[in-house]
């Protein structure tokens, strides 16, 4: 005995196709087989995550707090992570993005920190400490002795 509907030859009395799922009771309702895999299915075991995008996000991250030394890293492994997975077909692309992104961000902020820094001290260096006092410093008992003490100590 064959199936009607794939084909395939069945046991003697079998009520089920066990190719395609479908009944071979004349007039019963079949079971749809089921459908292919899509394509977006990829089979078997999930691609093996490539441990320096991985190492790039936690150096990218922590750039934020060694003053963007370790975002330099972050962002140079993430680099290097993103070439040897085109290679390698590892996993881990959305780590080695987040180290490269991390990383730039924190150099960038370190940088435009020391950047107002040093406009700050040059400010003040070059300003000459002409800073006029504010006129209700006066009224404070004792503050005019403290700051002309101050004053000559030269600092």
């Amino acid at each position: 005995m064959y199936c009607n509907y794939c084909g395939k030859e069945l046991e003697n009395n079998a009520l089920i196709c066990h190719g395609c799922g479908s009944s071979t009771i004349a007039g019963a309702a079949t079971a749809s087989p089921t459908p292919p895999p899509s394509a977006d299915y990829v089979s078997g075991p999930p691609a093996k995550t490539n441990g320096m995008a991985i190492a790039a996000m936690v150096c990218g991250i922590c750039g934020f707090f060694t003053c963007g030394i370790a975002g330099i890293v972050g962002f140079i492994l993430g680099l290097i992570a993103r070439k040897k997975m085109k290679a390698t077909g590892e996993g881990g692309k959305g780590f080695a993005i987040a180290g490269i992104a991390c990383g730039a961000v924190s150099v960038g902020f370190w940088l435009l920190y020391l950047v107002l820094v040093v406009i700050l001290v040059v400010g003040v260096a070059t300003s000459g400490n002409n800073f006029p006092e504010p006129y209700w410093l006066e009224d404070i008992y004792g503050l005019d002795y403290m700051l002309n003490t101050i004053r000559l100590l030269g600092m």
